[in-house]
């Protein structure tokens, strides 16, 4: 009977250190996970401000520049040159929700990856064999949210990233236009 008892004290004393062991492991990466979450989240905030900035302030200034300089300047060229301001202003906000569908996918998954490490944790303490496939089942469901939230998460991800783009080249063609006709270069279209 006291061999019975120190093995399973020394099954339970192993599976505490491995528990130990894993916990370390799981803290540390979804640490840095969330801080890397936090750091993009940061660096899209910020990108994004600066393409709403750019493209607004341009919208603003063109025409008040306009009404300075008076008729030496196309009033056509000036409106087409606000208009691709316009379409930037509207790329970026489409940036913007894209990159914040992104961003609450990724901690969709991250949830999901906490979901997995509670149930890897319950399946070395399941008694029966029910139990345990049950929970391998939920195991493999929660891999295959982490794999689905994590392709639209990328999927989001890349759509910001063009959006913002054509939104940054929206404004350099507006500003071209506009800078052309403000040095006369640009009479009319």
């Amino acid at each position: 009977m006291s061999d019975y008892l120190a093995l399973q004290q020394l099954k339970q004393n192993s599976r505490q250190f491995y528990f130990a062991g894993w916990n370390a492991d799981v803290v540390s990466v979804e640490e840095d996970r969330r801080k890397t979450t936090e750091i993009a989240a940061n660096i899209a905030q910020v990108t994004l401000k600066t393409g709403a900035l750019l493209n607004g302030g341009a919208i603003i200034a063109l025409p008040a520049l306009k009404g300075v300089l008076g008729d030496s300047v196309s009033g056509e060229i000036v409106i087409v040159s606000v208009g691709f301001f316009v379409v930037g202003l509207l790329l970026n906000a489409i940036s913007s929700t894209w990159a914040y569908i992104a961003l609450d996918l990724t901690l969709n998954k991250l949830n999901h990856l906490r979901e997995q490490r509670a149930i890897n944790r319950n399946i070395p303490d399941a008694e029966d064999k029910d139990e345990r496939a049950k929970l391998e089942q939920r195991l493999g469901e929660e891999k295959r949210n982490v794999d689905r939230a994590n392709e639209a998460s990328g999927k989001y991800g890349r759509r910001a990233l063009c959006a913002h783009w054509l939104s940054l080249l929206a404004f350099v063609i507006g500003a071209i236009i506009g800078g052309l006709s403000f040095s006369g270069l640009l009479v009319s279209f």
